[in-house]
């Protein structure tokens, strides 16, 4: 019923079968299963599917890693006020513990980590424990930069 639902083009069904792949739930583990069906929600304009996918592409889970589809899929999760994907996005993109290749800037990584946590997500960056991510990148920013990346933080308006 779940599988007639997903392939009919339910997103919620679709999320549901790739998350039962990617952790093995009810059937036999496989993270390339798992992308084909958080893309075909993403494709849909699911939120989730595009958080999903942006992740599988961040640290290579079932695709070969990617950073410019990490980004674009997180940006457009973030951009529906996701707060797990703007902490994900602001992690992508912090000097000190975002991933390779993707352009580092602390500006941006400010303004979508102020965002998560003022809705309740925050954490540490990849590898920094101990410090709260904003207050991290907070730290290497200098008062003119931390300025615009509030008015940015202020500025930001969800698509959805």
């Amino acid at each position: 019923m779940l599988f007639r639902s997903a392939d009919q083009g339910f997103i919620n069904a679709q999320i549901e079968i790739g998350r039962a792949y990617y952790f093995g739930r009810g059937v036999v583990e496989d993270k390339n299963k798992a992308v084909n069906w958080f893309r075909k929600a993403a494709e849909q304009g699911s939120v989730q599917g595009e958080l999903y996918l942006g992740l599988c592409y961040k640290y290579g889970d079932g695709v070969p890693m990617n950073a410019d589809e990490a980004v674009k899929w997180l940006t457009q999760a973030a951009n529906q006020n996701d707060a797990s994907a703007q902490f994900e996005l602001g992690c992508c993109y912090s000097e000190y513990g975002g991933i390779d290749y993707v352009k580092k800037n602390n500006v941006l990584a400010y303004k979508w980590l102020s965002l998560a946590k003022a809705q309740g997500k925050q954490g540490t960056i990849d590898g920094k424990m101990g410090m709260d991510a904003l207050e991290y990148v907070s730290f290497y920013l200098s008062p003119e930069q931390k300025s615009e990346a509030q008015r940015l933080a202020a500025d930001f308006v969800p698509e959805n």
